[in-house]
C-alpha cells in the first residue's frame, strides 16, 4: 500500500508531465502561427508601392456617371445563355435604331 506522500508525489509528477506536454503543444502552435504571419519581403515592398487611398477611390467614383446605367441581367439557370444574349443584343440594336 502506498502512502499519502507517495501518492501526492506521483500525482504531482503526472501533473508536471501533463502541463509540460500542454506547454509544448502551445509553443508548437505559436511557432506555426508565427510562421504563417511572416510576410514575404517582395510582397511587403509591393504593398508599400501601392498608393491607393480612400480619397483616390472616392474621386474615381465621383467621375463615374451613375445616372445613365442599365440593368443587364444574366440568364437564369434554366435559360439558355446564348438565347438570352441574342435577345439582349437584338433589343439593344432595335433601341439604337
Amino acid at each position: 500500500m502506498t502512502s499519502f506522500h507517495e501518492t501526492l508525489c506521483q500525482a504531482r509528477t503526472h501533473l508536471t508531465f501533463a502541463s509540460e506536454k500542454w506547454n509544448l503543444e502551445l509553443l508548437t502552435l505559436f511557432d506555426h502561427v508565427s510562421e504563417l504571419s511572416k510576410v514575404d519581403p517582395a510582397l511587403k515592398e509591393k504593398l508599400k508601392q501601392n498608393t491607393v487611398t480612400l480619397e483616390s477611390e472616392y474621386e474615381k467614383l465621383q467621375k463615374l456617371n451613375l445616372d445613365d446605367w442599365e440593368n443587364i441581367r444574366g440568364p437564369s439557370l434554366w435559360e439558355d445563355s446564348r438565347m438570352v444574349q441574342k435577345q439582349q443584343r437584338e433589343a439593344l440594336r432595335l433601341k439604337t435604331e
